[in-house]
């Protein structure tokens, strides 16, 4: 399991689909943040499956 810092981009399993997105971490706490702005943020929470596979190192 990789541990992601907030800003990061990551390739996530979130119920169980594979998602490429920025992982911030704040007051509001875990989200999954699309580079398209089409798309909405995805809360990491208890209510969702969620993994790190890697880090995209840039």
């Amino acid at each position: 399991e990789h541990e992601a810092r907030s800003g990061q981009i990551v390739i996530a399993d979130y119920d169980g689909q594979a998602y490429v997105k920025k992982f911030v971490a704040d007051d509001n706490g875990c989200h999954l943040v699309s580079l398209n702005k089409k798309y909405n943020d995805m809360p990491v929470n208890e209510q969702h499956e969620f993994s790190i596979f890697g880090i995209v190192i840039l």
